[in-house]
């Protein structure tokens, strides 16, 4: 019988406190705020970016080691499918970098894409774990196309 005298007034108390704190809040005076919250833009979809025909990147990318121990014949690096991110840095050393397109290369390591001329940085766009790639900056100059050769490291040793 006490047990139950004790939970009904638990429960009552607990029902007062969010009457009261619901009530508090409607009946709060909030008229003479004037402070101003700017929106946040954050976005992680890739921004357009001028495109031209006549320059860009093309590049290969390998796996590798594919055998553990030491080299030997049939333990050569092989091509490798992999997505991997482009950004567009404004310039060298200057920290700024936009999101501009996330690449694929086909099933023989190969990619292509056509971009204006400009500073870029390729980037692995899965992180966590293996395999996995260092970042390559590229230039980009009118009428060429840059070749990459990025190398994943597979992890096998």
């Amino acid at each position: 019988m006490n047990k139950k005298i004790i939970w009904i007034v638990v429960i009552i108390i607990v029902l007062a406190i969010v009457w009261y704190i619901t009530t508090s809040v409607k009946n709060q005076d909030v008229s003479n705020v004037n402070e101003t919250i700017p929106p946040v833009a954050t976005s992680t979809t890739p921004t357009p970016t001028p495109i031209s025909t006549d320059s860009g990147i093309t590049g290969t990318v390998t796996i590798g080691p594919t055998c553990a121990g030491p080299t030997r014949p049939g333990c050569e690096d092989k091509p490798y499918s992999a997505t991997f991110n482009l950004y567009s840095k404004a310039g060298p050393g200057d920290g700024v970098e936009t999101l501009i397109n996330t690449l694929k290369s086909d099933s023989n390591g190969k990619f292509t894409i056509n971009l204006s001329p400009g500073n870029y940085e390729i980037r692995q766009a899965n992180k966590s774990g293996l395999p996995s790639m260092s970042p390559q900056s590229v230039v980009v100059k009118a009428n060429t196309f840059s070749h990459l050769n990025i190398q994943f490291d597979s992890g096998i040793r």
